[in-house]
């Protein structure tokens, strides 16, 4: 029997435990389950690395195919629960970058989309992680945070470069002058 990644014949050193039946040298084996837990579009099911199989490996056979178990695990878990999360109706990830907790809609809450993380207390709309905006639609504040920040350089500049006339309540700037 022959490794198709790397042609080595030894038979003790060749693997398989997936249904489809084929097998892989230990060296390809960790080297393929690296590429597909650290590969940024990997959904979290490995497939077979066997061109056109797409028998999916379960958690056993990852955990069991690699020396290094904690750092691939890790990745692969990570890889898991996003996909899980980003397929639940019911469960977002909260928008705070330095968070990292998945809040949960409860069904007493339906009545309105505002959620409170139980971790960093950010209070968000649930179904578009936006901050809170009711009674406006997520379709409009989505739309109006696409312009904003499309026009966030001209907005910045009004901010800090401007400001209202004390007797007309016409835009000024700061260093003189009417807008």
């Amino acid at each position: 029997m022959r490794c198709p990644g790397t042609d080595a014949t030894d038979k003790g050193e060749m693997r398989s435990g997936l249904k489809c039946g084929h097998g892989f040298c230990g060296e390809c084996w960790k080297t393929y389950l690296h590429s597909q837990v650290d590969a940024e579009a990997s959904s979290g099911a490995i497939q077979c690395p066997q061109n056109g199989c797409h028998t999916v490996m379960d958690d056993l056979f990852v955990m069991e195919m690699s020396d290094d178990y904690d750092i691939l695990w890790d990745g692969h878990r990570q890889k898991l629960v996003n996909r899980f999360v980003a397929g639940s109706a019911i469960i977002r990830w909260c928008p705070k970058v330095s968070c990292g907790s998945a809040i949960r809609m409860n069904a007493e809450d339906e009545d309105s989309n505002a959620v409170t993380c139980a971790t960093c207390s950010a209070e968000f709309c649930f179904p578009c992680r936006l901050a809170l905006h009711e009674p406006i639609s997520c379709q409009i504040m989505m739309r109006w945070k696409e312009e904003y920040e499309a026009e966030g350089a001209d907005v910045e500049y009004l901010l800090t470069r401007t400001k209202l006339c004390p007797k007309c309540d016409l835009i000024e700037r700061i260093a003189g002058g009417k807008d």
